[in-house]
């Protein structure tokens, strides 16, 4: 099995094709090679994956028309090399860039993991190029209506990884947890986490400023004990 995603640095595209992978490799074991490819620069869920991948080339590491260039070669050397049997695509069928198309009809079986587009991508002749080679879209958390989709579709909850809950020992003094409320490509994630660690700053502030008035009152009333 194939996964490609291949639009975007950030989490997003790579956390779904991470979560399905892994999966699917837990439930079939050895019986399933899985091999991702990915424009993703999340070294940390790749780390946490353990899954064998080839690292393309992200937006803005190359001059867009070598990156572009590249990626199609090194995607059609992978797919000629690996000879999947599945193709798992994330978003879009043909990729953000049409740099799938010489390469689906070399796939027997493919399916579509669909989120959500902007409603300014949505109507992009890329979201629907050569969707009729697909034999399964997969939509996960989408209220939006899928149209004229010339494939079967299934909807299904929200792809995320597994969560590793910490106990409460270590939960409780020293982790900062940060929520990442959308990818790079949303506008307004990077005003979501500031708000979010500005925030957090004000709630360790009144905290350190609580602890400070304890510690103060404690030591008053110490001395007047002795007193």
């Amino acid at each position: 099995m194939l996964f490609v995603a291949n639009d975007g640095a950030s989490v997003g595209h790579v956390t779904r094709s991470v979560a399905v992978a892994t999966a699917l490799r837990q439930a079939a074991g050895e019986r399933v090679e899985v091999l991702l490819a990915t424009t993703s620069l999340a070294d940390g869920i790749l780390s946490w994956a353990g899954l064998p991948a080839v690292r393309l080339p992200a937006f803005g590491q190359l001059p867009e028309e070598t990156r572009r260039a590249l990626v199609t070669q090194v995607l059609r050397a992978t797919v000629d090399a690996f000879r999947p049997d599945l193709l798992v695509v994330d978003t879009f069928p043909s990729g953000p860039h049409l740099e799938l198309a010489p390469v689906l009809e070399r796939v027997r079986f493919k399916v579509l993991v669909r989120r959500t587009l902007r409603p300014e991508r949505a109507h992009e002749a890329v979201a629907a190029a050569n969707l009729g080679l697909y034999d399964r879209v997969v939509v996960p958390d989408d209220p939006l209506p899928l149209g004229d989709a010339p494939v079967g579709a299934v909807r299904v909850p929200p792809i995320v990884l597994p969560v590793r809950v910490l106990p409460r020992p270590a939960g409780r003094d020293g982790v900062r947890i940060l929520v990442a409320c959308g990818g790079r490509g949303d506008p307004q994630s990077d005003a979501v986490a500031r708000a979010v660690a500005a925030a957090d700053a004000e709630r360790l502030r009144e905290r350190e400023d609580a602890r400070r008035t304890d510690a103060d009152s404690n030591a008053a009333d110490a001395s007047t004990r002795r007193k």
